[in-house]
């Protein structure tokens, strides 16, 4: 008596090991009914899970050995043995000792023959998941204490197939909230990839470091005469954008704005560019250094002006005297 009551134990034990390990509820029912026929003096352990319906939709097993095929074959049409379909119709625990009394009836028996049986609904919060039978020798005296720790093990089981269950709703609405989220993302970066590219002012893009252009608009692209990919890949020396006078102070300026990133430059300042077909523009530009994804750039925007600043202007200027 004693020692089948710490087998019990030790499987309530194990059992509850399993349901926090195992995610996969089909996974769950084999391992827990390989433990309880390992575990516990049972001749098998099987367990159904039923939907909604009770209609069976997986089964596991330990112990069957060569009544397996035909047990299952059975199952499969969904024929469940009298002591489970009690179990299910009376929605309660159902102990069976006496087989050739109760089951007479039963498709089942010739399998069970020499055995007692305990079947248990797993349910919990008024839902069914499936039914827990075991079937162990007819010796085996089925005490209140083993009722009461067998309906623990099937409410453990219970437990674990629920919080599969709810693990499974949790995951949809993470996958259809994701999904909307990057739904939004997407249409964030197309509203501001249309702004970019359809702004009045010329934007680059260009790497910090090596200064190549690695983005610019359709404004960039008409103020430069070079078409987006002339310009990416390529920086404003290889593309002699500006007169040989004014290479030298700018770049002094775009080391000074590597120490500041993020800090935007607060004045304008006004520079002569050169465009593909050789004529000049006045342009005036701002630029300041900023981090995307961890990686340094510079962004700069440019303005063509046509007429001459009024005296007073707080525009810098790099063009000659």
């Amino acid at each position: 008596m004693e020692e089948r009551l710490n087998s019990l134990m030790k499987a309530i034990r194990i059992v509850s090991q399993l349901i926090i390990k195992e995610k996969n509820r089909e996974r769950l029912i084999q391992a827990v009914s390989e433990t309880l026929v390992e575990t516990i003096d049972l001749k098998s352990a099987w367990i159904a899970l039923t939907d909604s319906s009770e209609k069976l939709i997986h089964i596991a097993e330990s112990g069957l050995g060569e009544n397996l095929k035909q047990f299952k074959k059975l199952l499969e049409k969904n024929v469940l043995p009298v002591c489970a379909k009690k179990a299910l119709a009376q929605n309660k625990a159902l102990i069976t000792l006496d087989i050739s009394i109760e089951c007479r009836n039963c498709l089942l028996k010739p399998l069970c023959n020499e055995t007692n049986s305990f079947a248990s609904i797993l349910k919990i919060d008024g839902k069914k998941y499936g039914i827990l039978t075991v079937s162990m020798a007819k010796n085996f005296t089925f005490d209140k204490t083993d009722q009461v720790l067998f309906q623990e093990i099937t409410d453990i089981i219970a437990f674990g197939l629920y919080n599969i269950d709810l693990s499974e709703k949790q995951n949809i609405i993470l996958k259809d909230l994701k999904n909307k989220y990057y739904d939004a993302l997407k249409e964030s970066e197309e509203r501001f990839r249309a702004l970019f590219e359809h702004a009045p002012d010329a934007y680059f893009l260009h790497d910090i470091k090596s200064f190549r252009y690695v983005d610019c608009n359709l404004a960039a692209q008409k103020l430069t005469g070079y078409t987006k990919e002339e310009i990416i890949g390529n920086n404003y020396l290889q593309l002699k954008l500006l007169p040989q006078e004014q290479l030298g102070k700018i770049a002094t300026f775009l080391e000074q704005l590597k120490c500041n990133l993020n800090k935007e430059n607060i004045l304008p300042y006004e520079i002569r560019a050169n465009r593909k077909d050789g004529t000049q523009v006045f342009v005036e530009a701002r630029t300041f250094a900023l981090q995307i994804g961890g990686k340094a750039f510079f962004f700069g925007y440019s303005q063509r002006y046509f007429r001459k600043k009024k005296s007073g202007t707080t525009a810098a200027t790099f063009t000659e005297a």
